[in-house]
C-alpha cells in the first residue's frame, strides 16, 4: 500500500472530514503503541482507507477525544475513544506490506539508496515478526502473493492483468478479513480486490518514467512497449482508461455495503479520490521534469 487511496476534501462535509482524521490520527497512534514510535512514519492514506471500511462494515457510532499531536504539539488532533480492533488490524497491515515495500524499493535502486532501505529492512524486522505472530493468516498469505508476483515479473512477459493479480489478491484477502459475514467477506474481497489492483497500476504508472530510467519491471513497458520517456503521454490516456474501468468495479461493490456511519467517507474516496489521484498521475506524466515526489511533499503526515 502506497498513499495513493485518500479522499477529496473539495466534495466532502466538514464533519465528514473530521471524522476521517480522527481515524488517520487513530492508526497512527495505534502504531506507535504496537510497534513504537518509529513506525508512525510508515502511516498513510491507503492505511485509513482500511480502516475506515472497517469502521463502515461495523456499523458502530465512533466517540473521539482530542488531543496534541506526538509530531506537532501545536496541532490538535482526533482519535478514537478506546482500543480499536479495526486500527489494530490497520497498523498490523501496514508491517507486513513495509517488509516487501522495502526489499522492492531496495531491489529498483542502487549505491547508497540501496543500503538505506536495506537497513530500514533489519531495523523494522523485529516488528514485522511480531505482526505476522499477530497476524499468521494474512502474513502467509501476503507472503506468497508476493513471491508469486516476483515470479509473474521477472518472467519478462508479464502483462497488466497478471502483474496486477497478486497484489490485488493479497489485498482482498486482509479485507475479506474485516467481517465474518459470508455476504460482507464477498463484496469485502471484492472491493479490496479492485482497490489493490487500482493501486498497483497506478503505482506503476507514476513510476513509470523512472522505471524506464533504471530499467525496472514496469507493466505497461509490456503491455504498450513504450521504451522511451517520450512515449508516456502517448499512452496515458490509455492507462487512465485503465485505472477508471477498475475505480468503476471498487464503486460496484463500495454500493453493495450497508450504509454505515462512515458511508459518505468510503464513497468520496472511491467515487472522488480515486479520479482525483489518476488525474494528478496522469498530469505529472505530461509534465515529467515537474513530477512531485510522493511523501513529504505530498501529505505523508498527520493531518
Amino acid at each position: 500500500m502506497f498513499g495513493y487511496v485518500r479522499i477529496f476534501k473539495p466534495e466532502l462535509l466538514v464533519k465528514d472530514y473530521e471524522a476521517y482524521r480522527g481515524v488517520y490520527c487513530s492508526v497512527c497512534r495505534t502504531l506507535g503503541k504496537r510497534y513504537g514510535i518509529s513506525a508512525r512514519f510508515i502511516l498513510n492514506y491507503d492505511l485509513t482507507f482500511f480502516a475506515v471500511t472497517g469502521l463502515e462494515v461495523k456499523g458502530e457510532g465512533c466517540a473521539f477525544s482530542s488531543g496534541r499531536c506526538r509530531f506537532n504539539p501545536a496541532k490538535k488532533c482526533h482519535y478514537l475513544d478506546c482500543e480499536n480492533e479495526i486500527t489494530a488490524r490497520a497498523a498490523d497491515l501496514a508491517m507486513l506490506m513495509l517488509k516487501y515495500k522495502l526489499q522492492d524499493n531496495a531491489a529498483d535502486s542502487k549505491g547508497l539508496k540501496r543500503l538505506f532501505f536495506r537497513v530500514l529492512s533489519v531495523f523494522y524486522s523485529r516488528k514485522f515478526k511480531k505482526a505476522a505472530s499477530l497476524r499468521p493468516d494474512e502474513a502467509k498469505i501476503i507472503s506468497e502473493c508476493i513471491s508469486e508476483q516476483n515470479t509473474i515479473e521477472n518472467s519478462k512477459s508479464a502483462t497488466i492483468d497478471s502483474a496486477a493479480d497478486s497484489s490485488a489478491k493479497a489485498l482482498a484477502s486482509c479485507f475479506g478479513g474485516l467481517s465474518e459475514n459470508e455476504t460482507q467477506k464477498r463484496i469485502l474481497n471484492r472491493l479490496g480486490y479492485c482497490v489493490g489492483r487500482w493501486v498497483y497500476l497506478a503505482d506503476a504508472f507514476d513510476d513509470l518514467a523512472a522505471d524506464l530510467k533504471s530499467h525496472s519491471f514496469n507493466p505497461y513497458v509490456f503491455e504498450f512497449g513504450i521504451n522511451s520517456s517520450g512515449q508516456i503521454k502517448e499512452y496515458s490516456g490509455r492507462i487512465n482508461e485503465i485505472l477508471e474501468l477498475t475505480a468503476g468495479e471498487a464503486a460496484a461493490a463500495c454500493d453493495l455495503l450497508e450504509p454505515g456511519p462512515f458511508n459518505r467517507v468510503l464513497k468520496n474516496i472511491i467515487y472522488d479520490g480515486l479520479d482525483a489521484e489518476a488525474s494528478r498521475i496522469a498530469s505529472s506524466a505530461d509534465v515529467i521534469k515537474k513530477k512531485r515526489k510522493r511523501g513529504a511533499e505530498d501529505g505523508q503526515k498527520p493531518l
